[in-house]
């Protein structure tokens, strides 16, 4: 105990308050008694050298004065190091901090009871703190690791707390422990990917997107790559498929454009990761082109007199919902008695519309063997058609046979 008494001169006997410090920490207040005095219960401080100053506040008569004491206390002093503990790590993974347990006091430390409280997902484990007698002699030390492993699914932050209870007049403690999992996050070299017009049937050159695990810590757990209708997913290196990408790796979807319908193609690329992940779409788009028809595919002209013309028509069709045909052109190679009717070329023009159902046209073909021309002769010649759909080349070529009579 320590008794506290301001100096008095005379018959006059101090009153007012102390204040009473352990270095800068203030830890009571005292009202002096009738006789000028007041108490302060030393055994109350833990174990270990204190700085006690008694800061008198002053009265009607007496001015503000102060003094201080180095007090030694013994016994056992309970030391946690960290005084917390905050762990990250990826689901399914491992991660674990050592917990130190010192006892720099100068008497045998009793340690009844390392518990933890919280989430199951922590575990105390490796204990080399003494259990018989659960005693740590003053100035050593022993430790514990505590692990973190995180098997649920969730982004929520886990709380609890290691209660570390030992023998008085050691004051027992808490380490409060907070434990996160590491949320995968990725990234992609193209949030959308467009095609050049493709003809129906035919791949487009490919398209490479990248996906990267940008987190410093999580796997991201891909467990499917969906590619849409039209689209093909093309065999390359480090390609992207269910699979546990490392944090910082990346791997590859190698995309291409193989439409099986005409028009106009919207879509998306799905990335499907496993939570706490986000998955991810990327648009694709692209415009599928089908190749004109023509029909009859040969025309046949049979014995035709010399000297005559004899007429037959090509029917040109545009698929429905194909672009509209532009540049169209008409070309004969073979023999030169074939050409297109000059008189009634038909309803071809240098472009034909495309919509939602077929368009047609018609060119008129004209044979025209010369009188001069051998009885019986076979004439054979060709007829290519040529033009373009958004830009996509297309052609059609059709066998011409006639005899000259």
């Amino acid at each position: 105990m320590i008794l506290v008494s301001p100096s008095s001169p005379g018959s006059v006997i101090p009153s007012g308050q102390v204040a009473i410090y352990d270095g800068s920490t203030q830890l009571t207040q005292l009202t002096l008694d009738g006789n000028g005095y007041a108490s302060f219960a030393m055994w109350l401080l833990s174990p270990g050298v204190h700085n006690i100053t008694a800061n008198y506040l002053g009265d009607a008569s007496f001015a503000p004065s102060q003094g201080s004491v180095l007090q030694s206390i013994d016994g056992p002093v309970l030391g946690l190091a960290p005084s917390s503990i905050s762990l990250t790590t990826s689901l399914g993974l491992s991660t674990t901090q050592t917990v130190t347990i010192s006892n720099p006091g100068n008497g045998p430390l009793t340690i009844n009871s390392i518990a933890f409280a919280g989430s199951t997902e922590f575990l105390i484990a490796n204990n080399t703190c003494p259990t018989t007698p659960a005693t740590l002699a003053g100035g050593t030390t022993c430790t514990f690791d505590f692990t973190f492993r995180p098997v649920i699914a969730s982004a929520v932050v886990r709380h609890g707390n290691v209660a570390v209870k030992v023998g008085v007049p050691a004051v027992s403690a808490l380490i409060n422990v907070t434990g996160t999992v590491a949320v995968p996050t990725m990234s992609v070299s193209q949030t959308s990917v467009s095609f050049n017009p493709q003809l129906l049937l035919t791949a487009s050159p490919t398209q490479t997107i990248a996906v990267t695990n940008t987190s410093s810590l999580a796997n991201l757990k891909i467990t499917a790559v969906t590619i849409p209708a039209n689209f093909f997913a093309a065999a390359g290196p480090n390609q992207c498929t269910a699979m546990a990408l490392a944090a910082g790796a990346s791997c590859s979807i190698y995309l291409q454009f193989k439409p099986y319908v005409a028009g106009p193609k919207s879509a998306t690329v799905g990335i499907l990761v496993s939570a706490p992940g986000t998955s991810q779409k990327i648009s694709v788009t692209g415009t599928a082109v089908a190749a004109f028809t023509v029909s009859p595919v040969v025309l046949s002209y049979g014995l035709t007199t010399r000297g005559t013309i004899k007429t037959l028509t090509l029917t040109l069709t545009n698929p429905p919902n194909n672009p509209t045909l532009n540049g169209l052109a008409l070309g004969f190679t073979g023999n030169t008695h074939y050409l297109q009717s000059t008189t009634d070329p038909g309803t071809c023009g240098s472009t034909l519309a495309g919509t939602t159902t077929a368009t047609t046209c018609t060119i008129n073909v004209m044979y025209a063997p010369t009188t001069n021309e051998t009885k019986a002769q076979s004439d054979i010649g060709k007829l290519t058609i040529t033009g373009t759909a958004d830009g996509v080349p297309l052609s059609r070529t059709i066998s011409i046979y006639g005899n000259a009579y």
